[in-house]
């Protein structure tokens, strides 16, 4: 009887690491920390080097450079809150994902060294930026910041501040 119970908790633990990584997948899948439900619009939409900078060039509004790879967890659980700012903010922002692994040379000219990180451009000038996770509510103060949305005392930009370009490496804020 004993070489059961021992042969059983052996069975048991010899299954728990994959248990374990089955039993997280799934808790984050349920939570949405996933890249986004397949049955859920999604308003953040990967483009490649050349269509961000066209972007970031060529849109009115403020754009959000999100830029992510698929083995970082905490760009995980950022896409989806970047994905509900960008579905109530489309009128007044765009939101674009750069995956770091496909556009190494975009990232490196960036300087971009800790994921993730999102830049925020206004009439293709670099206006803001963070790195890390941030809650939903402070990356919809940003978007309120330069587009005017629901903030009466929004300021314009002074030149100094927003002269950076698009791949210049340096940094705004």
């Amino acid at each position: 009887m004993a070489n059961d119970r021992s042969s059983s908790r052996h069975a048991i633990l010899k299954h728990a690491p994959i248990s374990l990584t089955l039993l997280v997948a799934i808790s984050l899948a349920a939570a949405g920390c996933g890249r986004g439900k397949k049955d859920s619009p999604r308003f953040l939409n990967t483009v490649s080097a050349s269509e961000f900078k066209e972007i970031v060039k060529t849109d009115s509004r403020l754009v959000g450079a999100y830029f992510e790879a698929d083995w970082c967890a905490p760009c995980r659980i950022l896409s989806p809150r970047l994905n509900t700012v960008a579905s109530n903010h489309q009128a007044v922002a765009r939101f674009v994902s750069i995956d770091v692994d496909d556009n190494t040379e975009l990232a490196d000219t960036l300087k971009i060294e800790t994921l993730p990180h999102v830049f925020f451009f206004k009439d293709g000038m670099l206006v803001d930026q963070f790195i890390g996770l941030v809650p939903e509510k402070e990356i919809v103060s940003i978007v309120q910041k330069y587009s005017g949305v629901d903030d009466p005392e929004s300021k314009a930009l002074e030149p100094e501040e927003s002269s950076v370009e698009p791949g210049s490496g340096q940094t705004g804020t």
